[in-house]
């Protein structure tokens, strides 16, 4: 096969380095179509004396105890302890008969009063039979408890219960409202605790508790006959933190062509983390030029509408001759994310016909290429690399190279060391030298150079 003739143009000066901006060289070396047929045979094998590859390719780039813990919500009415332990002090309360000057504060839905006033002093009267919540806090942190009180026992268990009524299986603690009206918790140990009424308010009973023999308050206690009111005051005292929104997650999906029109589409939704935004926009960037900037002029600004799923997508018209880059992007109030770039190829360049022999080539390794960061694509067999739009590109081991395809899934490679080469996905790391008809089988790379077996000299070489 003849070689290309000497006038093939080369990338102008050093290549350089593939970080930043890279210029493309000037011009297009001969096509190595027509005279330079493909390769006949196969390569020699890689085995014997061939060594084996070294070397990676780089890529380029202490509180009292509360009421509900061990101190049970208050409930109903007991008499004076048994056996040595002394009586509360006074009479106690009759709740059927209360005295003439006292004031009924509040009673249970069946009727039944449960705090009454008498001199200006609020007193517990009966609260016996009935489910009641108390809030309380512990180490800092407010909790809630549901209660039930028999005529002598209190029982209590953590959280908020549409009802509790205690099982043979619970565990009571003794409890009595003593004739000040005082709720006395456990009042045959040594270390009863008292409740005093504070305030009653829209049905809160706010208590201030001590245990004896210190009479100096411990701490308060709130006590609710609803479990509504009692878990809005609890989320006073709790309240949930306050969520930031979050930049949105956004996708590019892909496109199809339909009647003419292109149909971009894309996804879109916010963290879980995130506060909900009434504020997301979505759509499309389209450029001619890859780095898509929305400064420039020739960079489309596309509006789409985000359904209920998350999707959307817009329909744009664009030149038959033209390739196009796009990709979504997603705003709100703290900010826009930007989906991946994708490439639309024109109906006509994608005809294998109508395709030149670098279109091909370069379609042929982006079919089967992952996008990276930077505009370069990773090639399931070829490696990493950059497209540069007209038949060049920049291999990361390799260096310049224009590309050229042949009818049968083969690559054409012209470089300055070399001249034509040729390749393809099922024998890469072996390469054919047009120059000499010679085949070399690349090892790998030292520092950046790449390392061949030299078939034609049985030798590696840089």
């Amino acid at each position: 096969s003849p070689s290309p003739n000497g006038n093939a143009p080369t990338p102008n000066g050093n290549s350089p380095s593939p970080n930043g901006n890279i210029p493309t060289p000037n011009g297009n070396p001969p096509s190595p179509g027509g005279n330079v047929p493909t390769p006949n045979g196969n390569p020699p094998s890689p085995y014997g004396n061939t060594p084996s590859p070294n070397g990676n390719t780089p890529t380029p780039n202490g509180n009292p105890p509360s009421p509900s813990e061990n101190v049970p919500t208050p409930n109903g009415n007991s008499p004076s302890p048994d056996g040595n332990n002394p009586s509360p002090g006074g009479n106690p309360v009759d709740p059927d008969n209360p005295s003439t000057s006292s004031t009924v504060v509040l009673r249970a839905p069946n009727g039944q009063i449960v705090v009454d006033r008498l001199n200006g002093k609020y007193r517990y009267r009966d609260l016996s039979g009935l489910t009641v919540w108390t809030v309380f806090q512990t180490q800092g942190i407010w909790q809630i408890n549901t209660g039930y009180n028999s005529q002598t026992f209190a029982y209590g268990t953590d959280g908020a219960l549409e009802q509790f009524i205690p099982s043979t299986q619970d565990f009571g603690t003794p409890y009595l409202i003593n004739s000040n009206g005082q709720y006395v918790w456990n009042p045959t140990s040594s270390v009863p605790t008292y409740y005093d009424i504070e305030s009653v308010v829209d049905g809160m009973i706010t208590s201030n508790y001590y245990t004896v023999p210190t009479t100096s308050i411990s701490g308060n206690s709130y006590l609710f006959l609803s479990k509504s009111q009692a878990e809005d005051f609890l989320a006073t005292k709790n309240p949930q933190p306050v969520q930031s929104i979050l930049k949105p997650f956004v996708e590019t999906i892909g496109f199809s062509y339909r009647n003419g029109q292109f149909i971009l589409t894309g996804r879109a939704r916010q963290s879980v983390d995130s506060a909900s935004s009434a504020q997301l926009t979505v759509g499309f960037l389209i450029s001619p030029t890859a780095t898509l900037d929305p400064q420039v002029n020739s960079t489309q600004r596309i509006i789409g509408q985000v359904n209920s799923d998350g999707n959307f997508s817009v329909t744009v018209t664009t030149s038959n001759v033209q390739t196009q880059y796009f990709r979504s992007f997603a705003e709100n109030e703290t900010g826009t994310t930007n989906g991946r770039i994708l490439k639309i190829t024109p109906t006509e360049e994608t005809d294998p016909a109508k395709q030149s022999a670098s279109d091909k080539a370069l379609n042929l390794l982006a079919n089967e290429s992952n996008e990276l960061a930077g505009g370069w694509l990773e090639n399931s067999w070829f490696g990493i690399y950059k497209d540069f739009e007209n038949g060049w590109i920049y291999h990361i081991i390799h260096g310049w190279l224009y590309l050229a395809s042949d009818s049968e899934g083969g690559i054409w490679a012209w470089s300055q060391d070399r001249g034509w080469t040729w390749s393809n996905k099922d024998i890469y790391p072996f390469i054919f030298i047009q120059n000499n008809g010679s085949w070399i089988y690349l090892l790998g790379h030292v520092n950046g150079t790449p390392v061949f077996f030299d078939y034609s000299t049985n030798s590696i070489e840089k």
